[in-house]
């Protein structure tokens, strides 16, 4: 896993990393994904297109609900997961390019555990 500390402000740096590194899931607060949604469009930047098809929403309210997560979904072309505290993202940190496991809905983390 790489991670790429990008605060708002610097979403040139973000949108050149996500595509030139590919990344499969990026961490936001759903502001900024739906700012981000915004900015690709003036700038056609093809977002749908990118690779990342996992986008986490945390530290700010949106991500459940449902029509705002909607629009975050269908604007990314990706699987959009809200967090609700910091205990719940610290699984990201343990998912690995290579690692699909997020896809039956396990971490990689818990798998080893079990």
């Amino acid at each position: 896993m790489c991670h790429i500390p990008v605060g708002t402000g610097n979403t040139e740096r973000l949108m050149t990393a996500i595509r030139l590194l590919k990344p499969e899931a990026v961490v936001l607060t759903p502001s900024y994904a739906a700012y981000l949604i915004e900015w690709a469009a003036e700038k056609d930047f093809d977002l749908k297109g990118s690779s990342v098809r996992r986008v986490l929403v945390a530290g700010e309210p949106g991500g459940g609900e449902l029509a705002f997560r909607k629009k975050l979904e269908e604007g990314w072309g990706a699987r959009v997961t809200e967090a609700m505290g910091i205990g719940d993202i610290t699984g990201v940190t343990e998912l690995r390019v290579n690692d699909t496991s997020w896809k039956r809905g396990e971490s990689a983390a818990h798998q080893s555990a079990s």
